[in-house]
């Protein structure tokens, strides 16, 4: 368990930049980190199922976090803010 997730962490990735880190549990959350000292800069985003996967974008201004759901989010990585959410096809 991570401070600031209330069960298991399943996903962590670094923004290019090194200066945050973004994290993904079984609660269904995601949040940003301040990398140097682990405090919690925003609670980002709320998944409708587990995040699965996580990335940042190449500047570091976004992640996309993904579902067991099919259900994939680009989040505003400064704000918390949604930016788009896009719902995969199945096959």
């Amino acid at each position: 368990t991570h401070i600031g997730h209330r069960s298991m962490l399943l996903t962590a990735s670094f923004s290019p930049d090194g200066l945050r880190t973004a994290t993904t549990g079984a609660d269904n959350l995601t949040r940003i980190w301040a990398a140097a000292d682990e405090s919690a800069s925003s609670l980002v985003y709320h998944a409708t199922g587990n995040g699965r996967t996580l990335s940042a974008s190449p500047s570091g201004d976004a992640v996309l976090v993904g579902s067991g759901a099919g259900r994939y989010a680009v989040v505003d990585t400064a704000s918390g803010a949604v930016e788009r959410v896009i719902q995969a096809n199945p096959y």
